[in-house]
């Protein structure tokens, strides 16, 4: 049995995100929030949807398709600092390279 996560915790995950403004990495993902910094700028309180690929449990790569909205934006230097809630998601296997 997997041990249970408070709802609000993150983890520092670094992956490529893709956001109906542009793309970004991912900061820190959690259950319920994600972290991400982008050259798009966003307003809080913005719906946000993002999709980015994370490794499952079998090795496979799993396509995440979330919806969300903007919590806070934070600038650092030239980067966007967005935190977003995820209030929808979608998970599918991804599709391999050359692959349909």
């Amino acid at each position: 049995m997997l041990p249970r996560t408070h709802p609000n915790t993150t983890y520092p995950i670094a992956v490529p995100i893709e956001t109906n403004r542009g793309r970004g990495e991912t900061r820190t993902i959690g259950p319920t929030r994600v972290t991400f910094a982008t050259d798009a700028s966003f307003e809080t309180g913005e719906v946000v949807r993002f999709a980015m690929t994370l490794p499952g449990d079998a090795g496979e790569m799993l396509d995440v398709f979330c919806a969300g909205a903007v919590c806070g934006v934070t600038v650092d230097g030239a980067l966007f600092i967005v935190e977003a809630s995820i209030d929808e998601s979608r998970i599918s296997i991804a599709k391999k390279e050359g692959k349909p």
